[in-house]
C-alpha cells in the first residue's frame, strides 16, 4: 500500500479575473470608443494594446520608452492618435469587490482601487499624455470612469474625490455620461488646445 505524504497540501491560488473576459472587454471598448470618436463614421480607430502595455511596463524598467504602448488601448489611424496624445486609458473587467467606494473607507492597507488608479497614473506619466481614462465593467453594472480630467463636469452626475496619497482630484462617473457628444466636444477642444498651446 502507498504510503500518505505528510505534506500539507497548499491551496491553488485563485485567479483574479478570467483574461479572455478582459480582452473581449478590451476589444468592445475599442469599438466603442472608435465609433464614438469618429462620430459613428468608423469602428476600427482604436484597437486593444497588444499583451496590455505590458511589453512598455518592461522597457520602461530599464529607462526605455516605447511609442505608443501605454495603457490598454492603441490608435489605429491618425485621427486617433490625437486622442491617445492627451489621455491614456486603462481598463478593467471583473473585480466585482472593488469599488469607487474603497478610496474612502479603507485608506489604509491594500487597496485595490487605489492600485488600478496608481496604474493608470504610471501609464499616463511613461505615455507622456496629460491625462488618464480609468474604465472599470462589473458584471450586470455599467461602466464607471474615473479619471483626473475634472475641468468640467455636471456635479449632478459624478462623484469629484481626493483621497489619502492623491496628488489631486479624481472624478468618477458612469459610462453613459462620459459617452455623449458633449464629453466627446469637451476632448475634441482639448486635443485642440494641445495641437496648438497658446
Amino acid at each position: 500500500m502507498p504510503k500518505k505524504s505528510t505534506a500539507p497540501i497548499t491551496p491553488k491560488k485563485k485567479r483574479k479575473g478570467d483574461p479572455k473576459k478582459g480582452s473581449a472587454f478590451e476589444r468592445e471598448f475599442a469599438r466603442k470608443l472608435s465609433l464614438w470618436w469618429s462620430e459613428g463614421k468608423a469602428d476600427d480607430w482604436f484597437w486593444r494594446l497588444g499583451g496590455s502595455g505590458g511589453r512598455a511596463t518592461n522597457r520602461a524598467k530599464s529607462g526605455r520608452n516605447t511609442a505608443n504602448g501605454y495603457g490598454d488601448i492603441a490608435a489605429q489611424c491618425p485621427e486617433a492618435q490625437k486622442l491617445l496624445n492627451i489621455v491614456t486609458f486603462e481598463l478593467k473587467r471583473g473585480y466585482s469587490s472593488t469599488t469607487i467606494q474603497d478610496l474612502l473607507d479603507k485608506p489604509k492597507g491594500p487597496n485595490q482601487m487605489r492600485d488600478f488608479i496608481e496604474q493608470a497614473k504610471r501609464s499616463a506619466s511613461l505615455a507622456g499624455t496629460p491625462y488618464w481614462i480609468l474604465v472599470l465593467k462589473r458584471d450586470k453594472r455599467e461602466e464607471l470612469i474615473v479619471t483626473n480630467m475634472t475641468g468640467s463636469y455636471d456635479a449632478s452626475r459624478c462623484c469629484l474625490m481626493r483621497y489619502e496619497g492623491c496628488d489631486g482630484l479624481v472624478l468618477a462617473r458612469t459610462g453613459s455620461e462620459f459617452w455623449s457628444d458633449d464629453r466627446r466636444k469637451a476632448l475634441q477642444d482639448s486635443v485642440r488646445q494641445y495641437e496648438n498651446p497658446a
